[in-house]
């Protein structure tokens, strides 16, 4: 068996500090354990700062992006980029690194099962949202099932909303929520998806189109079942921005999708 823990190896002993921990190798005398050294949500959240920081101006406009009129048809300014030094901006936020990262772990899981036909046990600190991440990516490279709309609404389904990411906690929803809690993790997982979708697009029925559906839609913004059954307890900061985006896409999930 390969055991894979998405945290760094210097993270995991932090975390015996705290009372947690990781595997000892002298009783899994049959196992192979690697830590994959994904970031916290913490990085994470400080990474998608600078992106958003990087794509947007302080009026809420895309960076580069012509607001005349006779212009509209030209999207960006392809000389801001280089002469701005976008890309070397780009890199300092590293989000294209955490994505990588994030690609490269679950194509280990996808190697160690399908090439090497063995058995994978992967975990983080408490595993809702790295552990998430990479075991819903890896079951969608290797099952092209998961890759048609209606395989990709049940992965969400059972990898997402039944084992309980936190889902309004991480998105900043809750009106007494931690701030430093709050991290982009579900919105990551989607952005390495449409990397996926990028690279292969006959692999998939839908497109990216789907994707940003997906993101808003309302279902995704509760932690758990009883959270979304119970609307009343479920008090989000913003309420009226979040309360307009909130159609009937909860929909998605309760019918087929033809």
């Amino acid at each position: 068996m390969l055991i894979l823990d998405a945290r760094s190896y210097t993270a995991a002993w932090a975390n015996r500090a705290k009372g947690g921990g990781f595997e000892n190798k002298e009783n899994y005398q049959n196992c192979e354990i690697e830590f994959l050294g994904l970031a916290n949500i913490h990085a994470v959240r400080s990474s998608f700062q600078k992106l958003r920081s990087l794509l947007w101006d302080s009026n809420g406009v895309i960076a580069g992006r012509s607001n005349n009129a006779h212009n509209a048809q030209s999207s960006f300014n392809d000389d801001l980029y280089y002469e701005s030094g976008y890309f070397q901006n780009l890199d300092a936020c590293q989000w294209p690194q955490h994505l990588f990262i994030l690609l490269n772990a679950s194509a280990k899981v996808v190697h160690a099962i399908h090439k090497q036909g063995r058995c994978v046990l992967v975990h983080c600190s408490d595993g809702w949202d790295r552990t998430t991440q990479i075991v819903s990516l890896a079951k969608l490279m290797l099952d092209p099932y998961y890759r048609t709309m209606q395989g990709f609404k049940e992965l969400l389904e059972r990898e997402w909303i039944a084992f309980g990411h936190k889902f309004a906690e991480r998105c900043g929803l809750l009106a007494n929520g931690d701030p430093n809690q709050k991290a982009p993790v579900f919105l990551q997982w989607l952005d390495c998806v449409r990397y996926l979708l990028r690279e292969f697009p006959c692999s998939f029925q839908f497109n990216e189109i789907f994707l940003w559906f997906i993101g808003g839609a309302e279902i995704f913004l509760a932690d758990c079942r009883k959270m979304r059954n119970d609307r009343p307890s479920f008090a989000p900061v913003q309420t009226g921005r979040i309360q307009k985006k909130q159609c009937s896409t909860v929909h998605l999930f309760n019918k087929d999708i033809r």
